[in-house]
């Protein structure tokens, strides 16, 4: 989940079809509104939205790896 301006988005507990080995967690966002508010240019949390994807896509990296302990 995250927020931008007064919004916040994602949907806690969703009930995600994928299978996911043990021990991966957090892997999926749904939230409909979401969806809405970035595809409409006149939404007035568009502009922050596509701003915040670009802080994450510049400033994270996402390393994947197995845990083996569990």
């Amino acid at each position: 989940m995250f927020s931008v301006g007064n919004v916040s988005y994602g949907v806690k507990n969703s009930k995600h079809n994928a299978e996911y080995p043990p021990g991966v967690t957090n892997v999926c966002f749904e939230d409909p509104i979401f969806y809405e508010h970035h595809k409409n240019p006149n939404h007035e949390n568009n502009k922050g939205i596509n701003l915040l994807l670009e802080a994450l896509g510049i400033c994270h990296t996402v390393i994947a790896e197995k845990k083996h302990d569990k």
